[in-house]
């Protein structure tokens, strides 16, 4: 998805506020999973307030499909370390 435009919370605030249902179609949940990471990535989400976190979630939730638990152990599992140190 080409959603690199939305550099803010407010701009996705915005986004969510104007647009309709929109989904991915035909990515696979892998695909899925690798957006998801980008996208908290790029939002910095670890540092983020918690309504921006719900900003966050919502705009995910609205673009894979996902419910909201999906999304939030999409996002967990993102944010958690995939080695051990």
């Amino acid at each position: 998805m080409n959603d690199g435009q939305l550099q803010t919370t407010e701009q996705v605030r915005q986004f969510l506020e104007g647009s309709e249902a929109v989904e991915f179609r035909g990515l696979t949940a892998k695909e899925k999973y690798y957006w998801i990471e980008e996208v908290l990535i790029r939002f910095r989400h670890h540092r983020l307030k918690r309504a921006e976190k719900g900003v966050m979630r919502q705009y995910i939730q609205k673009v894979t499909g996902y419910s909201k638990s999906q999304v939030a152990n999409n996002m967990v599992a993102c944010s958690a370390p995939s080695y051990i140190i």
